[in-house]
């Protein structure tokens, strides 16, 4: 998916979850933590966020344990560095997208104690996940 596709996912699983709270803006201008989830001012989020309900249930703790709201069933399967090591296995799930940026590219993170979805660019080195999208 694009990373503009992968915005839409996003937002269409907050307007899924609808919570009262306060929300931390969910579109493509915003990168980082504080992204699609209830605002607490902290990179985790509230209770209720799209990066809590992209998980699987069984998949993180805390505000960041998965509940699986909208069947994208994540696992955290961690990265692969530049130099072949493997980090963050159960804790993060590092997914790219298709669109480039300066010389790298746009990936979304789910984090296992985080309701939020951190958005950033990474080295195209790196070995992330790829989520493929039906047409």
């Amino acid at each position: 998916p694009t990373d503009a596709e992968y915005v839409t996912l996003e937002q269409y699983t907050v307007q899924v979850i609808a919570s009262p709270a306060t929300q931390y803006a969910c579109n493509n201008s915003v990168a980082g933590w504080q992204r699609c989830a209830d605002d607490t001012g902290t990179d985790e989020g509230g209770p209720k966020g799209a990066g809590k309900s992209l998980k699987k249930v069984g998949q993180g703790s805390g505000v960041g344990a998965g509940d699986d709201l909208v069947g994208f069933s994540s696992y955290l399967p961690g990265y692969r560095d530049i130099n072949g090591s493997f980090y963050d296995r159960t804790t993060g799930a590092y997914l790219w997208s298709s669109s480039p940026s300066s010389g790298s590219a746009w990936n979304h993170y789910l984090d296992s104690t985080c309701a939020t979805v951190a958005r950033y660019t990474d080295s195209k080195a790196y070995g992330i996940s790829v989520r493929c999208l039906k047409n």
